[in-house]
């Protein structure tokens, strides 16, 4: 931009951006903030000479996608995105990687209230790392190489504050962001590899975040074994729908299902449950359960057809592979073992339920492969395309049945969430009724994380510590409700009765004694002040 026209308009330019920053500086409305990045954002073209400029800008922008506002993040990642797509290489860089901590930084707690904005903040994150996936490459492998350190540390050094590192909130929620990443721009279901081993896709655009499909999917698996406790099942459980999520895009093999069957031999399972009337907590919005709700009835429902469903998906998945037979032998064998040791009808049910459907897909594979497979095991392109046309259709039985457990998870998860919803609602009605306990309850609700994460911590010293009996982990003397004025009336009457005077109840001797000795200064105020005899000294004096 060397032209005489752009010498007169650029310092017209340097200043309507400087005054829109000082203005953004300034306003406290997120309407009339978010206005101003809209029109900030027309204007995009205009930063291109001003690098400065494109920093501060990229910066106040960024503040305003942290902020906890919808309106305000929506406006700023549409001028993020502008920057990036429209700026130079190192804006981009910038502004993904702004974007990504801004997203961590809000990741790291995770309930009702937060997890539209956590899902709405990673698919912006997925959405720049899209932009130029050649630069985003750098920055993709960083982060997961980050998170590859904090597992292999919490395996070698094995200490709490190393596994806390990993059975987290922002740990998983970024894991998960990465798959989303992988599955929205390195997923290509038909590629051709070329000589030099470079994956195209049919029109010939390469896939360049596709390696990176390996890593995360270690990491995945490494996180699942941290700590193998039933507690930490609704950790697992998300974990393998990552798992599941990345094999199916990727059109790779994952090894799921030692992991979900590993959830369905668990010890809590086969003990006797016990009941409560509290609803099971909502695994959307959870990684760990207490030793209490893991003997609930709802809770091992939940555990169990989760962990089904999951090997369900698994399975179907590669339902229509030439050795679709091999693959599902031992997830057959444990099932059968599964189905013996369980003495719950309902889990019985489920078990035989996909004991069927495998061993009639099982079938059906095998009859296919004795009519039309004409091919040898090297033969990778025609294996491939083995039933592709029933695989289209949807013929197998395995796949009738998973979208049956598929239809099941929804009811679930959908009955789960309007419990959670009418919970709430009674809470809050609750709360309104009794206006004298509202800022007792609003502390409460502040301190629900810290007291869950101290009793989080004490658990975990007794996991690590061998303590895996099922015990009561709380203690009945620290949850006995002293009444302060009743033991205070108790004590005035004690008093009272052995003649001690009403005032040392109050002050206590060490008070009276210390209000009975004057300090220097006192001494000398009072010098010319005659006490008053009493009437002992005055008996004695008449006496001499």
């Amino acid at each position: 931009m060397k032209s005489n026209r752009w010498k007169k308009v650029e310092p017209v330019v340097k200043s309507y951006i400087g005054n829109t920053l000082h203005l953004l500086g300034q306003l406290t409305d997120a309407s009339m903030t978010s206005l101003v990045l809209r029109r900030l954002a027309a204007s995009v073209a205009f930063l291109k000479p001003f690098e400065r400029l494109t920093k501060r800008v990229t910066r106040t922008t960024l503040m305003c996608f942290s902020s906890g506002e919808p309106r305000l993040r929506v406006s700023a990642i549409v001028l993020l995105r502008a920057i990036a797509a429209t700026c130079p290489g190192p804006a981009l860089e910038r502004a993904v990687k702004g974007v990504y901590r801004a997203y961590a930084s809000n990741a790291k707690f995770m309930n009702a209230n937060s997890a539209e904005n956590i899902a709405f903040m990673s698919a912006c994150v997925v959405e720049m790392f899209g932009i130029d996936q050649n630069q985003s490459y750098g920055l993709a492998f960083a982060y997961i190489r980050q998170l590859a350190t904090l597992l292999r540390n919490a395996l070698a050094q094995k200490t709490k504050d190393a596994f806390k590192s990993v059975y987290c909130w922002q740990y998983i929620n970024c894991l998960e962001c990465f798959e989303r990443i992988l599955t929205a721009h390195a997923s290509n279901r038909e590629y051709s590899s070329k000589g030099s081993g470079e994956q195209t896709t049919k029109d010939g655009s390469t896939s360049v975040l596709r390696p990176l499909a390996y890593p995360v999917q270690q990491i995945a698996l490494g996180a699942a074994r941290v700590l193998p406790s039933a507690r930490y099942a609704p950790l697992r459980i998300r974990l393998l729908k990552i798992l599941n999520r990345l094999s199916r895009s990727m059109e790779t093999f994952a090894p799921v299902a030692p992991l979900a069957l590993e959830l369905l031999n668990f010890s809590e399972l086969y003990k006797a449950p016990m009941s409560t009337k509290a609803p099971s907590p909502d695994f959307t919005l959870a990684l760990r359960v207490s030793k209490t709700e893991l003997r609930s009835p709802a809770v091992q429902d939940v555990v169990v057809e989760s962990a089904f469903e999951e090997l369900g998906e698994h399975l179907e998945q590669h339902a229509y592979s030439v050795a679709f037979p091999e693959i599902s032998h031992a997830v057959t064998r444990e099932l059968k073992r599964f189905n013996k040791k369980t003495t719950v009808g309902r889990f019985k049910k489920q078990a035989k339920q996909m004991l069927d459907a495998i061993e009639r897909n099982a079938d059906y594979i095998e009859r296919k492969r004795d009519d039309e497979a004409d091919f040898a095991p090297k033969d990778i392109e025609k294996a491939k395309s083995f039933l592709h046309g029933e695989k289209m259709e949807g013929k197998a039985p395995l796949t009738r049945y998973v979208k049956q457990l598929r239809d099941r998870g929804k009811e679930r998860r959908a009955a789960m969430q309007a419990m959670d919803v009418s919970i709430r609602s009674n809470k809050s009605h609750g709360d309104e009724s009794s206006s004298s306990d509202d800022d007792d309850d609003d502390g409460d609700d502040e301190d629900d994380d810290h007291r869950r994460g101290d009793d989080e911590e004490d658990e975990d010293d007794d996991f690590l510590n061998g303590d895996n009996d099922g015990g009561d982990d709380d203690d009945d003397d620290d949850d006995e409700i002293i009444d302060g004025d009743e033991a205070f009336e108790e004590m005035k009457k004690r008093k009272r009765k052995s003649g001690v005077d009403e005032e040392d109840l109050y002050l206590g001797k060490e008070d009276l004694v210390k209000e009975l000795e004057l300090s220097s200064d006192e001494e000398n105020d009072d010098e010319d002040v005659k006490p008053v005899p009493t009437k002992k000294a005055r008996k004695k004096g008449g006496k001499k």
